[in-house]
Formats: structure tokens, sequence, C-alpha cells
């Protein structure tokens, strides 16, 4: 760890932050099970980190529990070779008991495979939880998300929504993959140099619409980054990546003119280690970045990484190379992965819950969606902060601070 000058802490690379599990622990003897919606890493990043604290059966859909089993491969800790029994597959819209809840899947769309909201049922209560998602008729891979009147939940009456926030301040509605896939090869058609198309390793669909626009466009696409080769690796294993759509190792392509080369390379967030950067610094082996080549980030900046993207694009430029962002072209080459409100307006109107629960966001985030759900007629809205404890039944209430939620630091697993 070490301090900034601005007085902020930062992990090193061989180390890893995860929040204070004390309450968990103690509590462990009422823990039935891990439940995963989906396979981002602010949703199964820390459970290798922290599975032998409170060791227990891990439910998952196949994507989600292929990504955690390859990363259990590439530890170093043989401990972590006892999670692979505690894995249960499931399938979407069945249901399984755990413990005392019976527990279903149920498919949405977001920006990585297999995302799901689990439909939740109690002898005294039922809630939906949505998981992160939004609606998407054209996801370009895995299946649409229903529309709201065709959004099955199996006739239960659903007396609580736990509801993502993140783009609860958004008006409208958000943008589709197939939208997205049509944006880049708008963007790429006219480039006349080597493209370096920059995104978000677990987005599947963003890698296949990247792939069918090389193909498209007259151009062999390689893949340059550890990250993208899992996914794709693990996309081709579960039957996701088409058969016929090659791609091509950069030896391959080292030798075409520059107008038939595409690549995709990790390092969207100016990570150091990352394909992107190590281009701009002429240290990716086999690979040039030189004046007249085009680098399109397909992607957002997330919040924290403005520093770092910063100094990665004023490398590119200082190389003479054009960098494309999604705010640069009338085209979206970017989509959020989260609804905006009016999707979260047909959720609550379709769904009708007496009580919501507002997750994921900052504070105005939250406070909005309650004002959108109260708009749609939810009741009882609760807002609260990371460490406060919900209660939904008999009555819903929110005891605040009843959790700690500090942070731990921990060698890099």
């Amino acid at each position: 760890m070490f301090q900034d000058p601005d007085g902020v802490l930062h992990p090193r690379l061989d180390e890893f932050i995860v929040p204070d599990t004390h309450f968990v622990e103690e509590n462990r003897g009422a823990l039935q099970a891990i439940i995963l919606t989906h396979a981002h890493e602010d949703h199964i990043g820390a459970i290798l980190a922290l599975w032998h604290r409170f060791p227990t059966r891990i439910y998952a859909t196949p994507f989600t529990a292929e990504v955690l089993r390859r990363k259990v491969a590439r530890s170093r800790d043989d401990r972590h070779n006892d999670i692979l029994a505690q894995i249960v597959v499931v399938e979407t819209n069945h249901w399984y008991q755990v413990g005392p809840f019976d527990i279903q899947w149920k498919p949405l769309t977001h920006s990585t495979l297999e995302s799901n909201g689990l439909l939740i049922r109690t002898p005294v209560h039922s809630v939906f939880h949505t998981g992160d998602w939004k609606f998407d008729a054209n996801p370009v891979i895995g299946p649409a998300t229903p529309t709201p009147s065709e959004f099955a939940l199996d006739d239960v009456c659903i007396d609580s929504v736990i509801c993502d926030s993140t783009n609860a301040l958004k008006p409208g509605h958000s943008v589709s993959e197939q939208v997205v896939m049509q944006g880049i090869r708008k963007t790429v058609a006219p480039l006349t140099g080597r493209v370096f198309v920059s995104c978000f390793a677990s987005n599947v669909a963003r890698l296949l619409s990247i792939a069918h626009v090389a193909k498209q466009t007259g151009r062999y696409l390689a893949v340059l980054g550890r990250a993208f080769e899992n996914m794709i690796s693990i996309a081709r294993a579960l039957d996701y990546w088409p058969k016929q759509l090659k791609i091509y190792s950069a030896a391959e392509v080292a030798y075409l003119p520059k107008e038939e080369v595409m690549y995709l390379v990790t390092g969207s967030q100016g990570e150091p280690r990352a394909a992107l950067n190590m281009l701009t610094k002429g240290s990716f082996r086999g690979v040039d970045m030189e004046e007249g080549d085009s680098v399109i980030f397909s992607s957002m900046r997330i919040p924290g990484n403005e520093v770092e993207i910063a100094r990665l694009i004023a490398n590119i430029k200082a190389r003479k190379v054009s960098v494309i962002e999604n705010d640069m072209v009338e085209q979206d080459i970017h989509a959020s992965g989260h609804p905006c409100r009016d999707e979260l307006r047909h959720l609550y109107r379709h769904i009708k819950p007496k009580i919501m629960v507002a997750t994921h966001g900052t504070a105005e985030h939250l406070y909005q969606h309650s004002l959108i759900a109260k708009e749609c007629g939810v009741r009882r809205t609760l807002v609260g902060l990371n460490g406060d404890l919900f209660q939904l039944h008999p009555v819903s209430k929110r005891f605040e601070g009843y959790a700690s939620t500090a942070r731990v630091l921990l060698p890099s697993p």
C-alpha cells in the first residue's frame, strides 16, 4: 500500500482490497450459500480471497461458473482448489431450494454473458433482486431481455424489488449492443491505417461485435491481451462464439497491409501492464503503433482512472496515432450495461412491488431512483448507505450502520 501526494491510499499491483467480512463471519451459521448473478469482477473478484473464511456452496450459471473455475486454475494458492467441488451450476428459470429460500435465476441483459436477476421466494415474502441489468432487444449474443410485458415471474406476487441505480440520473433508454456494433462499423469503415480497438474484456457481446466488424470491413482481427484470450476461449467452450469467426495471432497479421489489420487490445483504463500501454511505449513484441493508425475506445472512463487514461491517450497521440472515443463521434461506439430512467419505470409499472430497495450508486442516484419508484406507484422505498441492514418483513425498515464497511488489504490471490 502506498500514499499519493493527495493522501489517497492505493494498493500495489500485488495487493488486493476486499470488504471487511466480520459481519458475515459472525453470522456464518445462518449463511446458506454464495449466489452469483453474473461474472463481473465486482461480483466474483473477492471469492478466492475470502471463501476459506466461510466455505459454502457457490451457485452460478455455466458462464459465470467457468470464469470462476479459470480464476481458480490461475491461482497460486492450493487452498482455492477446494472451491471447485462447491460450485453448483444452475439452469435459468428453474427453482432451487437453498436453505429456507426458493431461488430462480431470471435472464436479463447486461455487459457480460448470462447475467441474471434473482427471484427469491419465502413463505412470508418474495423478492426480485435485479442484479446488474438493462433491457436490450438486440444484445448481439445470448437471449434478448424480455420486454416488461413479457417478463414472466412465474405468477409470483413480488413484495420487494432490490434494483440497480447506476443510471438512475440518465433519461431515456440505454443503447443496444446491436446499435454499438453498427456504430463501430461506421467508425472503422473510412480508416486507412491499422485499427486498435479497446473495450472491457468481460463484454463478450462487444468482442463478438468487433470480430464481425473486422470481417465486414475486410480486416483480419488479432487479439492482444490474456484477458481477451481467456474470455473468447470460455465463449467458444460454451458455444457462444461462432466456429467460423476466426481470430488470428499477432504473428499471422504482422505482414499484411495496414488497412487489412485490426487489433483487439486490453488496457482501456490505462492499466500499466496491459497491451495498449505497452504499445504506446513500443514494448509489445511484434506489433508497432505508427502514424496513420487509429485507436478506438469502445469503453467508458471508470471514475478513479481519469489520470491513467489521460496519460495513456497523451502517449498514443505522441506517436501521431488518432484517438476516437464515444463522445467524439455521432454514432454510439459504447453502451452502458445498466438501465436508464425509462427502463426503471417500465420495470416498476409491470412488476408493481410494494417495496423498493435502491442499490448501486451515489446518494443522488439512490434518491432519484426512489423518486422514480414512487412515481410508478411503489408505496415504500428504502434508501441507505453501505453497512445498513434492511428488514423487509413484517415491517420494512432500515437499521443504520449495522455492519462494518471497512476495507481490508490482502495479498493478491
